[in-house]
């Protein structure tokens, strides 16, 4: 939905209930929160909102949406300093609840993620579906690009709740339920802001409160492989002294553990459907599903030393398996269970059906 047509509906509604009511703000005294952004200037807070822009809505294209929106600034020692200040710029009822998205700067999640998040959802009521996302640079620099981009932008360029069971799962109630369970880590999407553009190839892991960690590409391709989300991955291998690319349609993961002398064993089993490109003069796709194969198990176990083994950030639910499974186990170990899952045996296997898009006679519907 544009935000010239959220507008025109909130308009509506709020009609139904402004007759015969006293000391009820109309429109036009109220600033409606789309987008929140957090940084730290100085030792200080600084907090960048995108509200809609009043005066461009009659006027505005769909060409021209960005310009729907603007952005007020402001800071202050706290958060509700600054917000206190951002009212009184604007002399208006700045209302929180319909934001959209809150974007926190790389530097603030690395030490107050949850604490931030907290504060807006407990004080100023976010929606539980409002999402979290963390910035390579100040969400103040994203929110306030010259309005080229509103939230819905930001959303949507950054793969955010495209489907209803999205691999990263960044809305409000779930980050602060991860963040609340000291065995699980919590996963946001990670903004970059380069040439004046958003993009979005990367996971921001949280865990304790803070950022830990920001997988590069390869282990985001890794993690939603393991999530059994196949949304944006592409890649490439070489093969026969040439470079072939794939990308993929379906993934369907499958995690199952035993216990060999007191120690979990992971078997993880991939089934993979993808389109292979650039790959005419091979000599059959038997070939590409093999070296496909390896470079997907290449790709989890990264994922898998990066987030497990090197950050202790159980962002798959490895421990549920152990705890399902072994509940003996489980309650002997839960205190050291990141320990138990860096040490653990991780085995990776890969079935691939191939599709050959350079060739579209031929048609790899074996299974390797």
């Amino acid at each position: 939905m544009s935000i010239k047509k959220f507008f025109i509906m909130l308009e509506l509604f709020s009609v139904c209930f402004l007759g015969g009511c006293n000391n009820v703000s109309g429109l036009d005294e109220q600033m409606i929160i789309f987008g929140i952004g957090v940084d730290r200037n100085d030792g200080d807070y600084e907090l960048t909102v995108q509200t809609l822009n009043v005066q461009n809505t009659e006027d505005s294209s769909k060409d021209n949406s960005a310009k729907n929106v603007t952005t007020v600034s402001a800071t202050g020692e706290t958060l509700l300093a600054a917000m206190k200040q951002i009212e009184s710029q604007s002399g208006k009822k700045v209302l929180y609840s319909h934001a959209m998205i809150l974007v926190l700067s790389e530097e603030v999640a690395k030490s107050e993620v949850g604490e931030t998040v907290r504060f807006f959802s407990t004080n100023h009521k976010l929606r539980p579906t409002a999402e979290v996302l963390v910035s390579s640079t100040s969400s103040k620099e994203i929110l306030s690009s010259e309005n080229k981009f509103n939230a819905g932008d930001i959303l949507s360029a950054t793969r955010v709740g495209q489907e209803k069971d999205d691999a990263i799962n960044s809305k409000i109630r779930y980050i602060l339920g991860d963040l609340d369970n000291p065995l699980k880590a919590a996963k946001v999407w990670y903004l970059g802001y380069e040439n004046d553009e958003i993009s979005c190839q990367k996971i921001a892991v949280l865990k304790e409160n803070k950022l830990k960690s920001v997988l590069d590409e390869e282990a985001t391709k890794g993690s939603l492989l393991l999530l059994g989300k196949a949304k944006n991955i592409s890649d490439s291998i070489e093969l026969d002294s040439k470079r072939i690319f794939f990308e993929l349609n379906k993934v369907k993961s499958n995690v199952e553990v035993v216990l060999r002398e007191g120690k979990p064993t992971f078997n993880i089993s991939l089934n993979v459907d993808l389109n292979v490109y650039n790959a005419e003069k091979l000599s059959s796709n038997e070939e590409i599903k093999l070296a496909v194969s390896e470079r997907l198990v290449e790709l989890v176990s990264k994922a898998i030393s990066v987030c497990l083994k090197e950050n202790n950030c159980d962002i798959f639910n490895f421990h549920k398996h152990v705890k399902n499974n072994y509940i003996d186990f489980f309650e002997s170990y839960e205190s050291l269970m990141d320990k138990v899952l860096s040490s653990s045996e991780y085995n990776i296997s890969v079935k691939t059906r191939v599709k050959n898009m350079s060739d579209e006679q031929k048609i790899g519907s074996l299974v390797y």
